[in-house]
């Protein structure tokens, strides 16, 4: 996966706060670390998924679904 550029990211959080909030010069590291920590936990959450369909033996459970997805995202957000 390729990784935006910090510029990128800095307008992209810029643009969703109010025009007189200053950051640190490190805040689009951490709104980065948070997005890939989310990813992680997503992917594990899927996985995890995916691998209880298939020891249940449930029918087209040879690759990770949208459904796997949806649900780990569901438990992911809290």
């Amino acid at each position: 996966m390729k990784l935006p550029a910090r510029s990128l990211i800095k307008k992209l959080v810029r643009a969703h706060l109010p025009p007189n909030v200053r950051l640190s010069k490190s805040a689009d590291l951490y709104v980065l670390l948070a997005f890939l920590i989310y990813m992680q936990r997503l992917a594990n959450e899927s996985r995890l998924a995916h691998q209880q369909d298939a020891s249940n033996g449930l029918k087209g459970s040879a690759t990770i679904a949208r459904r796997h997805i949806n649900g780990a995202r569901k438990r992911v957000r809290g």
